[in-house]
């Protein structure tokens, strides 16, 4: 529905941020440390990290993208699954 539209979109916005190299804030604190329970974009940000696919950076609590390879799959992935 509109609401899940709504999400999609505000959860793009903060993924398209990061793809244009920004800094962007991430709570850690809920990552479970499993690929199953992911709850909030916050949790699949952490993944992200984890899996060596962000930068964090502990003095801003902020992820970024490191390469430029990294960043055009990660606009890719998020540019095709706004077209979902």
């Amino acid at each position: 529905g509109e609401k899940q539209m709504q999400k999609v979109a505000a959860t793009s916005g903060k993924y398209l941020n990061i793809a244009k190299s920004a800094l962007c804030k991430v709570d850690t604190g809920s990552f479970q440390n499993d690929m199953t329970s992911m709850k909030s974009k916050d949790d699949v940000l952490t993944l992200l990290i984890h899996l060596g696919y962000l930068d964090y950076n502990e003095d801003k609590l902020a992820v970024r993208i490191p390469n430029a390879e990294i960043q055009q799959e990660f606009v890719r992935a998020v540019r095709n699954r706004k077209c979902a």
